[in-house]
């Protein structure tokens, strides 16, 4: 795995690109009012997203079972204390009603005890709490 981050003409902007994508990092509006994009910290947010979903879609798929939509809310709480480390992660999971629970239970702690990376590596400093709601 490789990722070049590199500076673009604007203090506190950079992009990170990888073999097929980029994406836009950037500081907060108060070191720049280019802030355009990601934050690192959202960064990390978005990982946990994309890997739990992605391992949740495997999951399922694995279990024989539909999983037409699926949505994350992502909220956190950081420490005071610099470095601000996550404390506090709240996912609530929107899914489309047609799916089988108690599939959807196994494939989401299954997700997050054994195959999610990111998720373990967040869940050394933060308390990380998954709920689900039917849409």
């Amino acid at each position: 795995m490789e990722i070049l981050v590199h500076k673009t003409n604007h203090d506190f902007q950079f992009i990170a690109e990888n073999q097929t994508s980029t994406v836009d990092i950037c500081a907060s509006a108060e070191l720049s009012p280019y802030a355009k994009g990601f934050r690192p910290t959202e960064l990390l947010l978005a990982g946990l997203g994309g890997c739990l979903s992605i391992d949740i879609q495997n999951i399922m798929v694995k279990q024989k079972a539909k999983l037409n939509d699926l949505s994350m809310r992502i909220t956190a709480t950081r420490e005071e204390e610099i470095p601000h480390v996550f404390k506090t992660i709240q996912i609530e999971l929107g899914l489309n009603e047609a799916l089988n629970e108690k599939k959807l239970l196994k494939a989401v702690k299954l997700a997050a005890d054994k195959y999610c990376t990111v998720y373990k590596i967040l869940s050394s400093t933060a308390e990380i709490t998954i709920t689900y709601k039917f849409i």
